[in-house]
């Protein structure tokens, strides 16, 4: 149930991202303060990817798994999902809210809706 898909522009996304936010007056760092892990699945690895609502990934989709509580640690990124026989795990890096931002290690295990959404 976990995919990761690539976009062929992701690099040019991704500058003009970094250059925008330098517009705007705001580092990366302050804006993966604020970045949520979300999912979003499709039938063909071609997509389109879609979120639990059915909104296009492309049109802002993306159904929440998780995102910094603000207390112990802000944002969640570059998340993967683990399958062992005992159970999926969800592993992502966060920023400590409470170590000036030192990168943090969060596991969660994984249980699955009825309709193959994952929760943690």
């Amino acid at each position: 149930p976990n995919q990761f898909a690539l976009h062929s522009d992701g690099l040019q996304a991704a500058l003009a991202m970094l250059s925008a936010l330098a517009r705007a007056g705001l580092t990366l760092r302050d804006w993966l303060r604020d970045m949520p892990a979300v999912s979003r699945r499709s039938r063909s690895v071609a997509g389109p990817y879609l979120d639990r609502e059915g909104k296009d990934m492309l049109l802002g989709g993306g159904t929440l798994v998780i995102e910094g509580d603000k207390v112990q640690w802000d944002a969640a990124g570059h998340c993967a999902a683990y399958a062992f026989p005992d159970g999926d795990i969800f592993v992502c890096h966060g920023y400590s809210a409470t170590q000036n931002g030192a990168a943090l290690l969060i596991q969660r295990p994984i249980r699955w809706t009825a309709d193959g959404w994952p929760e943690l």
